[in-house]
């Protein structure tokens, strides 16, 4: 029976300075040579997954992206989005109106740009990893027209409650979920999205047994991620909260290769 990796980005699969090692590489290679599935699953948007996967050769035979917090599922074979979760425009509204009476900075997206109050320092923050145009909309959330994925709040200089604002939403929109991607970033998303709720769409979506399935991270919005898979991989980097919780933690950090044996463990039998 073939297996499915999950593989958070950062502080994961991708070292510090963005790359994924070659010793890691060649583990990748040797699961999918195995026949194995991979699933990359990222808070970024769609675009900026694609773009990570494009310039590491990660393109070709069951291979597949997910973005938002699995907002979107994407397949690299067929360029198809093939399931998507997202925001009702009237909570769109709330979100952002809720974000200006806070003075909480938010953005959310289309399929090809950033969708933004304004430029300011917090996009500029976010715009060093995520290489996304930004279309500014000065009466934002007003302009937003079709339904996305996920809400970002960005806090750089460290100013303001984000735990309390996503408290607030919380109470207001039962049906939004707000978890943190590092301290600086508020992920804001359907309750029926998260990356959680992706490995159970994608085992379906394969006909893949979720107790076959794997799956690393090392923040607070991988934890639903690594929950549901039926083994759940913490960064020894990552987050207390998710090693607590996770079946296996890396013996290595995402500097050096901490996913790349676990990987050739679980191919070798010895997960």
């Amino acid at each position: 029976m073939n297996k499915i990796f999950f593989s958070d980005l950062d502080g994961t699969l991708l070292t510090t300075d963005k790359k994924i090692s070659p010793k890691t590489r060649e583990a990748l290679d040797r699961w999918l040579a195995d026949g194995n599935l991979l699933a990359i699953s990222s808070g970024r948007p769609l675009p900026s997954v694609k773009e990570v996967m494009a310039v590491n050769g990660l393109i070709g035979k069951n291979i597949f992206g997910i973005a938002f917090n699995g907002g979107q599922i994407y397949d690299t074979v067929t360029d198809k989005i093939l399931l998507e979760k997202t925001i009702p425009l009237d909570e769109v509204k709330t979100i952002g109106m809720l974000a200006k009476e806070n003075g909480i900075y938010c953005h959310t997206y289309n399929d090809s740009h950033i969708l933004s109050p304004r430029k300011g320092k917090e996009t500029d923050f976010y715009t060093v990893t995520i290489h996304l145009p930004i279309n500014v909309l000065p009466d934002f959330p007003e302009g937003v027209t079709k339904r996305p994925p996920k809400f970002l709040c960005i806090d750089p200089d460290l100013e303001h409650d984000l735990d309390g604002f996503a408290d607030l939403i919380m109470s207001k929109l039962p049906d939004i979920t707000c978890v943190k991607s590092n301290r600086y970033l508020l992920e804001v998303f359907p309750s029926s999205s998260g990356k959680g709720a992706a490995v159970k769409d994608f085992c379906a979506l394969t006909g893949t047994d979720i107790n076959d399935s794997y799956a690393a991270g090392d923040e607070q919005n991988d934890l639903s991620m690594i929950e549901a898979a039926g083994h759940g991989i913490a960064m020894i980097n990552g987050n207390p909260m998710l090693k607590e919780r996770a079946d296996i933690i890396t013996p290595f950090d995402n500097d050096h290769d901490g996913l790349a044996g676990i990987l050739v463990d679980i191919i070798e039998h010895r997960l």
